[in-house]
């Protein structure tokens, strides 16, 4: 799909043909050894924040240049980009204020 085809799509429908068009990806990612420890029974909290911290490192290098590609035409239609690092950092602040209260 090239930017005039996707500003031309509803958002959901965006959305879908993004799903689409990554969902060998994101079954490969699932199955790496190291998303499998995040269902483990062993996972403890420090690792899971190592994880988080990341995946927030990864999406800050890759926002920006996300929300530079967006066609203007999908910002149009009602699409809008939910940041992950938003997100993960809010997270973060929980879990480790929850370390430090309890």
């Amino acid at each position: 799909m090239n930017p005039p085809q996707a500003s031309r799509m509803a958002p959901n429908t965006l959305l879908a043909t993004l799903r689409d068009a990554t969902r060998n990806e994101h079954t490969s990612l699932e199955c790496h050894p190291l998303l499998h420890s995040l269902i483990s029974d062993q996972l403890v909290l420090q690792d899971y924040l190592s994880f988080l911290r990341a995946l927030l490192a990864f999406y800050r290098q890759l926002e920006p240049q996300l929300e530079g590609k967006l066609p203007v035409g999908c910002q149009r239609e009602g699409y809008r980009y939910l940041s992950r690092s938003a997100l993960l950092m809010v997270d973060l602040d929980r879990l480790i204020s929850d370390l430090d209260t309890g």
